[in-house]
């Protein structure tokens, strides 16, 4: 016999199919926060930037 995802209990009816939904949402987001942070800790190691006194990229064009 197949149950219904809403159950009753004696403070009303919870409906379970919404805390799924809701806990899968919050998960994506966490998950997609962490993949971006994760990324962005990784670009920082390939290319720390430049060093100090380093000159600027040249300007096309303009000759030194």
């Amino acid at each position: 016999m197949e149950e219904s995802p809403e159950r009753r209990s004696k403070w009303g009816v919870i409906d379970l199919r919404e805390i799924e939904e809701t806990v899968d949402a919050e998960a994506r987001k966490w998950a997609k926060n962490r993949k971006e942070e994760i990324l962005r800790e990784k670009a920082a190691a390939f290319s720390p930037g430049r060093p100090e006194g380093a000159k600027s990229r040249p300007t096309p064009g303009v000759e030194d």
